[in-house]
């Protein structure tokens, strides 16, 4: 049984002015970037995730310290344990996927939808599918 720590995934629909069409809300852009240059897929601070990634997860997108990642992933028994980098206000699911194309399917937990905490939050799930399949993980930042 093995387990692979997946990429963050991010979903946002917004209702912000957009000029530049390119998901990033203006306000947002001008406020943590001063201009609207840089794209959702820029990576302003360096850290590895996206001026989107950052911009749904609730971080600054110029600061390298503050990011989202999963920190740690254990199986006890037939659970699986998660925690990753979190922020209060922020609400998340675990997902699980026999490989990265999907379909991703929401994990059973209580709450089924996580409050966030400040630093990580952890959450425990049953491990899904059947016993010996290889299968992906991930956390998703709710809108």
């Amino acid at each position: 049984e093995h387990f692979t720590l997946s990429a963050m995934s991010l979903n946002y629909v917004g209702v912000e002015a957009d000029s530049d069409h390119d998901g990033l809300p203006d306000e947002w852009e001008l406020n943590y970037l001063g201009t609207l240059a840089q794209g959702p897929l820029d990576d302003a601070d360096g850290d590895g995730n996206s001026n989107y990634t950052e911009f749904v997860a609730g971080l600054n997108p110029t600061d390298p310290a503050e990011n989202i990642r999963i920190n740690s992933l254990t199986k006890s028994g037939g659970n699986l344990t998660v925690t990753w980098s979190s922020l209060p206000g922020k609400s998340y699911q675990l997902r699980y996927s026999p490989n990265l194309q999907g379909p991703w399917t929401t994990m059973v937990t209580s709450p089924a939808i996580i409050p966030g905490e400040a630093g990580t939050t952890t959450a425990t799930a049953p491990i899904p599918g059947p016993v010996g399949v290889k299968g992906f993980v991930e956390v998703i930042v709710l809108p």
